[in-house]
């Protein structure tokens, strides 16, 4: 993997200007799970506009590509209503991107990984949780790889994303307990729920792919990927906000001038065709698992 220059931590690239939960975030995941005139509330996934006044649902049909877009996934409660937190809840979302071979020319080395700024949580009550100062942030795939490494790994764990990603959350099976997010004990095996099902088979990369896969990658080379956590408040309804997948593929000018690491994925978005997002959302600790993709069509 290409070495990275004039980062802040090693392997993260960190973007800049701050990063706080999207600011329409409470306002869309209110008008999505209250009724009104203008909407029933409904499980599913949504994704919102900038040109638009309100989201439109993916009922699994193609849906426009637009880098400054938001998704939206409303959790069900399996008898068509929409789950409302118990107690505190942390969910994560992963995606993987791909483009037709015939046309890819975006092959990642990088995954987005983002969490907003939480003032306090029930085991942060003092402290801000995610208090990091950028994000997201772009780290290499082999810091991302090896913060949560699959069992047997020979290489030493990079905790320099761990102790900035990772967090204590309450744990439904126990109220009043906490535990880390990056926990086995709580989590499972950790590479199963953060770790990505293909890997690109890049020189850089291919021993790690043949360490996770075998002597074939699976599928078709990986475009982008990302990794987010959402914490939803006790009482709330499950509406998990996350961005709409990047390509991750670093650049000359992107590793030397960080600052301009976020413009450079935006120029890159905005010529970019993916075909279709793979999306894990998962609940941490480990209870609820749901897996979905959507189909990307782009304007002519």
């Amino acid at each position: 993997m290409k070495a990275k220059l004039a980062v802040s931590i090693v392997g993260l690239v960190l973007l800049g200007t701050p990063h706080s939960a999207h600011a329409d975030d409470s306002a869309i995941c209110k008008f999505l799970t209250t009724p009104s005139k203008e909407h029933t509330p409904r499980p599913g996934m949504f994704i919102m506009y900038k040109d638009r006044a309100n989201p439109i649902q993916i009922n699994g049909g193609p849906v426009e590509y637009a880098y400054d877009a938001r998704i939206y996934f409303i959790y069900g409660n399996g008898a068509g209503g929409i789950l409302r937190a118990a107690q505190e809840t942390s969910w994560h979302i992963k995606t993987e991107s791909v483009e037709r071979a015939t046309r890819s020319t975006v092959v990642a080395d990088e995954t987005l990984v983002a969490r907003p700024l939480y003032n306090n949580t029930k085991c942060s009550p003092n402290w801000p949780v995610a208090a990091f100062p950028f994000f997201p942030v772009f780290a290499t795939l082999d810091t991302y790889l090896d913060h949560h490494p699959p069992k047997g790994d020979k290489r030493k764990p990079n905790t320099s994303l761990t102790s900035f990603f990772h967090f204590e959350v309450e744990d439904p099976r126990r109220p009043g307990t906490c535990v880390r997010t990056d926990s086995e004990a709580a989590v499972g095996d950790l590479w199963h729920a953060y770790g990505f099902d293909a890997l690109p088979n890049t020189p850089e990369l291919r021993g790690r792919v043949e360490q996770f896969h075998g002597k074939k990658a699976p599928g078709p080379q990986r475009a982008g990927y990302s990794s987010e956590f959402v914490i939803i408040p006790e009482k709330q309804a499950v509406c998990l906000p996350f961005t709409v997948p990047m390509p991750t593929q670093s650049t000359l000018l992107s590793q030397i001038f960080t600052v301009f690491r976020e413009s450079v994925a935006r120029n890159q978005a905005s010529q970019w065709h993916p075909d279709i997002s793979y999306i894990v959302i998962q609940q941490a600790p480990n209870i609820s698992r749901f897996r979905t993709q959507i189909s990307w069509t782009h304007k002519k």
